[in-house]
């Protein structure tokens, strides 16, 4: 799903390396009920950029409670 504004829920972030280049990303929020979340991270120095979302699965069972996180990453070389 692509990053929706509306929401609001976005956080905006870099690191700079030794070697010159920088890494930038973008996470947000994209749902709330489940709850669910997206970013990206890219350095354009050396080509590299990695998408992902994901979501929690909470299940309670009366006395315990099983947390799956469930989604995917794409990792892209240019």
């Amino acid at each position: 799903k692509p990053y929706n504004p509306v929401l609001g829920e976005e956080h905006k972030a870099w690191i700079s390396y030794d070697d010159g280049s920088t890494s930038y990303c973008i996470c947000e929020q994209v749902e709330h009920h489940p709850p669910a979340a997206a970013f990206v991270v890219h350095n354009p120095t050396h080509g590299v950029t990695i998408d992902a979302n994901f979501i929690f699965d909470v299940t309670f069972h009366g006395n315990s409670v099983t947390i799956r996180t469930l989604g995917g990453m794409r990792i892209i070389l240019d």
